[in-house]
This record gives structure tokens, sequence and C-alpha cells, in this order.
């Protein structure tokens, strides 16, 4: 389980990427932009909480490579939920997070 193609796992903990989510990802919500636009926006959900969004900057804080787990934090994820208790902090499987986010975003 490799988090980035030239820091080690160690050197991209608190490191900050920019989601790009394609096309027909079973874990992509989407929606239509305010003009009809199809499938303009795509939103990423995690336990009920919309934790990113294509183009949304996350943050990783942690992995578990023998569940081949991603954590990560979102400043901004979900900031309309009136739930105080979701702190921006979620889990995403490593395929999940290797297909949102790659393994060559800037350092």
């Amino acid at each position: 389980m490799k988090l980035h193609n030239e820091l080690n796992n160690q050197e991209c903990i608190g490191k900050e990427m920019c989601a790009c989510i394609g096309e027909n990802d079973p874990w992509v919500t989407y929606s239509d932009g305010n003009y009809g636009e199809k499938n303009y926006y795509k939103d990423v959900f995690v336990n009920g909480y919309c934790v990113y969004m294509d183009g949304e900057v996350c943050k990783i804080i942690g992995y578990d490579e023998l569940a081949r787990e991603v954590t990560m934090y979102c400043e901004y994820s979900d900031a309309h939920s009136t739930d105080d208790s979701y702190n921006g902090v979620y889990t995403i499987p490593y395929s999940q997070y290797v297909a949102d986010f790659g393994l060559d975003w800037g350092y």
C-alpha cells in the first residue's frame, strides 16, 4: 500500500491534496448543476455525511496498511450539517483513495 509515488507513507501524513473524482465510481453521488448540466456535482458520502466533493482539498491524517484504509480530514466537508458530532475526519478504502486522489499529487 503506497500513498504517493515519491514520498514514503509517513511523509504523507499531514499533506494536502485535491480530490479529482472520476465517472461511474460506486461511492460517488451525482447531482445536476444549476443550469441542468447532467451529473455536474460529484460528492462522496461516508456514514451519511458528505466528506468530500470533486475539487475539495483534503489532508491525510493516518493509514492502516492491514485494513487497506486511509483516514483523512476535510475542513469544509458537510459544512451545512446540523450534527455537531461530525468533525471532518473520515476513512475510505485504499482503492477509493487511489481513484479519487491518485499517487502523484503535489507536495
